[in-house]
């Protein structure tokens, strides 16, 4: 699972960025540099220790958990989740354009410039590769 879902993110990157942020090109039983066996293995690892371990844990404290503070905190932590990639795939795409030459078209093209210029972009998305 976590190695599709490594695929999927690598390949939905590349045709909506043209970006690239990690390349297994270079591994053993690499599929088009986007995963291995080697990160599948991992993901295997680490699913393993969630369901043995982790989960196990959490089912005991479970009677213990308030449950609408749990919703609550789930509501307002995946909302944020959405607003957070919601403006990252704007700063991205926006990054895109201003390599591209385009002008900003609106306020919300000169708060992405204004907020999110190239340089922390390129900061903060380190590995990133333009294809």
């Amino acid at each position: 699972m976590g190695g599709t879902l490594e695929y999927v993110c690598s390949f939905f990157q590349e045709i909506f960025f043209g970006t690239i942020s990690w390349d297994y090109s270079h591994l053993f039983m690499n599929l088009n540099g986007r995963t291995c066996l080697l990160y599948c293995v991992y993901w295997g690892i680490i699913a393993i220790i969630y369901l043995k371990m982790i989960y196990p844990a959490f089912q005991r404290m479970e009677p213990l958990i308030d449950k609408t503070g749990v919703r609550v905190f789930t509501v307002f932590f995946m909302l944020f989740m959405v607003f957070d990639v919601t403006i990252s795939c704007m700063a991205g795409n926006r990054q895109q354009e201003r390599r591209q030459g385009l002008p900003a078209m609106d306020s919300v093209d000169v708060f992405l410039d204004k907020t999110y210029p190239d340089e922390l972009l390129d900061r903060i998305y380190n590995n990133k590769k333009d294809v």
